[in-house]
């Protein structure tokens, strides 16, 4: 049995940065894999999404995210090869198409 967590529209900004992760700490203990609904932004901003991939970054379980509606503008943003990030495409193969990637 594989056990998830999920939460949806985090709404990462600089008021909450450190917080999701703080409250991530020990999830492994009670899950094998976090997903993560959108909205993970509030304004899609690339800051925003650096936040974000930081916040779910190295929690001790794969976090499978999913792009909201105030991710958009982030969704048009080259993400950084160092955000740790990988696509839908990357996970189901080459023949998956995203948007995103």
């Amino acid at each position: 049995m594989i056990r998830v967590a999920a939460v949806g529209d985090i709404h990462v900004g600089e008021d909450v940065r450190g917080l999701y992760r703080k409250r991530l700490t020990g999830i492994a203990d009670d899950a094998d894999v976090l997903l993560v609904a959108g909205d993970l932004t509030r304004h899609g901003t690339a800051e925003e999404g650096r936040m974000a991939a930081e916040e779910l970054r190295d929690i001790g379980v794969p976090v499978i995210a999913v792009l909201g509606n105030h991710d958009y503008r982030l969704a048009k943003v080259r993400v950084p090869p160092d955000a740790d990030l990988h696509s839908a495409r990357d996970q189901a193969g080459a023949g998956a198409r995203s948007r995103l990637w």
